[in-house]
C-alpha cells in the first residue's frame, strides 16, 4: 500500500482568517447545477480505502447542497439512489456504505466505464446543467481492462466534457501507480481535478478545495494507544476565524482544547466540528489568542 504512514499519525492543518480561497477558486458549483457522488464497492476489501471513501463522502455532503445521487458500482453491482432533498444526503450516503458493504463480490476490479455511462444517463434525464460534478472515487481496478482502456474512458469522458460536466477523480489509497495516466486523463478531458488520496499533499488539496481554505501544515505527530501527545498551537490575538484539520487513523481520538484549557465543542456558540473517520475538521470563529 502507498504512503502507508499517512493516517500513521495525527497531522493538523491550520488556516487563519485571510485564507478563505474566493468562491470562483473553492470548487465552484453553479447554484443550478447538480452532483453525484461514486462509491466503488472495491473499497470495501481494504479498511483503509472503505474509511476513506466514508470520509471523503461525508466531507463533500457537508459542503455541497447540490447532491441528486449516490452511484455505486462494482464487478457485477451498479446502481444510483436518487436525492431529492438536501435534508436526505447523509441518510443516503449511510444507506450506499451499508449496501456495498454488504456485497461480496469474488474479483476487486469494478466496472468504472459501466457506472460513468450510468450517471451520463442520470444526468440527461434530470437535464443537468452546465458545471455538473461527478465526485469518482475509486481504486482504479478496472474490469475487463485492456490495452484499449484508457481511449474507452477518454471516449466516455468526451461526452460529459461536451455537457460541461465536470469528473473530480478520487483515486483510493490502495490503487496503484500504473492506472494514473488513465483517470487522470479522465479528469483532464472533463476540466476536472484528478486527486490521489495516498498523497497527502493531493488530499490537503481536495479538503482546501472542497471546504474552501488554503490550509497549511503546523503539526505531524505519531499517536497511538501507549503514546498519546498534546501539541501547541500559536493563535494570534485578532484572529478573527481558524479553521483546523486532523488527518488520523479512524481509532485515534483527536481533542482540540482553547489556550485556558477548555476542551472546544459544539456546544460552543463560535465552533462548528465535522467528523470522519479520518479527517475531523474545526471551524473557531474569534478563538481566543494564545498556545
Amino acid at each position: 500500500m502507498r504512503y502507508p504512514s499517512l493516517v500513521a499519525a495525527v497531522t493538523i492543518f491550520i488556516v487563519f482568517a485571510g485564507a478563505v480561497l474566493p468562491a470562483s477558486a473553492a470548487n465552484p458549483t453553479d447554484e443550478n447545477s447538480t452532483s453525484i457522488l461514486a462509491f466503488d464497492i472495491g473499497a470495501v476489501r481494504d479498511d483503509n480505502d472503505f474509511n476513506f471513501l466514508k470520509s471523503i463522502a461525508q466531507l463533500v455532503a457537508q459542503n455541497n447542497e447540490n447532491i441528486i445521487g449516490i452511484a455505486t458500482y462494482g464487478e457485477d453491482t451498479r446502481k444510483i439512489f436518487e436525492i431529492e432533498h438536501n435534508s436526505e444526503v447523509t441518510n443516503r450516503i449511510n444507506e450506499a456504505t451499508q449496501f456495498i458493504s454488504g456485497i461480496s463480490e469474488q474479483n476487486d476490479t469494478s466496472d468504472q466505464l459501466g457506472i460513468l455511462s450510468d450517471i451520463y444517463s442520470h444526468l440527461s434525464r434530470k437535464d443537468s446543467k452546465k458545471s455538473s460534478r461527478i465526485y469518482f472515487i475509486t481504486t482504479g481496478r478496472i474490469l475487463g481492462e485492456s490495452a484499449n482502456s484508457r481511449q474507452r474512458f477518454l471516449d466516455v469522458s468526451g461526452l460529459f466534457a461536451k455537457e460541461g460536466w465536470i469528473i473530480d477523480v478520487l483515486m483510493l489509497p490502495s490503487s496503484h501507480h500504473e492506472i494514473r495516466d488513465t483517470f487522470e486523463g479522465i479528469a483532464e478531458t472533463t476540466d476536472g481535478t484528478y486527486y490521489d488520496l495516498g498523497d497527502p499533499t493531493s488530499l490537503i488539496s481536495f479538503v482546501s478545495s472542497i471546504t474552501g481554505t488554503e490550509l497549511s501544515q503546523k503539526v505531524s505527530t505519531d499517536l497511538n494507544a501507549d503514546n498519546p501527545s498534546i501539541q501547541a498551537v500559536d493563535v494570534s490575538p485578532f484572529t478573527e476565524r481558524m479553521d483546523v484539520l486532523f488527518i488520523k487513523r479512524p481509532d485515534i481520538v483527536s481533542e482540540l482544547f482553547s489556550p485556558s484549557g477548555t476542551l472546544i465543542d459544539e456546544s460552543m456558540s463560535n465552533v462548528s466540528i465535522v467528523k470522519t473517520p479520518n479527517l475531523n475538521i474545526y471551524t473557531i470563529n474569534s478563538p481566543k489568542y494564545g498556545q
